[in-house]
């Protein structure tokens, strides 16, 4: 016996209505490239977990992305502004005073954290970020975001962050 909802399921996709899965996939930004400056070219160790740098480029993109599109994700509303007020080392272009400095969880194992109901935990580590909606690059008119570093909750004492290193 079927249930109301794959009835319904059923019907809708047989007349051309979008499905759940559908409107889901609506949700999401479109994925178009993103210049990454100084995008690292090794990868990264947040504790003990270790991240190349595809999956560092994919959690800048989906945060860049997020954030022109004027959406967020998660109950803590991610892509967000750090502020670093542990005073982690990053990159030197990235300042705690600038507005445009972003985080966003970097989880191993998935192309980037959507805060979809099968990826409801952020984890602990995070990519940091400079991106200003207003920059695009020339020809593609790509967006563009600066790496400033990747930071841990792991191994941090009461909720603060520590830096992570080239691998």
């Amino acid at each position: 016996m079927r249930s109301c909802l794959e009835i319904l399921l059923l019907v809708g996709s047989a007349v051309g209505a979008p499905t759940i899965l559908e409107l889901d996939r609506r949700d999401d930004p479109s994925l178009v490239p993103v210049d990454l400056t100084d995008g690292p070219s090794v990868s990264w160790k947040c504790g003990s977990t270790t991240f190349d740098s595809k999956s560092i480029y994919q959690a800048a993109q989906y945060g860049t992305l997020l954030e022109n599109a004027g959406m967020t994700r998660g109950k803590e509303s991610y892509q967000h502004q750090f502020n670093n007020y542990e005073g982690v080392a990053l990159s030197s272009k990235c300042v705690a005073e600038d507005v445009n400095m972003k985080e966003y969880p970097i989880i191993a194992g998935t192309t980037y954290y959507n805060g979809g109901k099968n990826n409801r935990n952020t984890g602990d580590h995070r990519i940091v970020y400079l991106h200003n909606t207003a920059d695009y690059s020339g020809v593609e008119s790509n967006p563009i975001s600066t790496f400033c570093g990747l930071i841990t909750h792991e191994g941090a004492s009461g909720g603060q962050f520590l830096a992570c290193t080239q691998a």
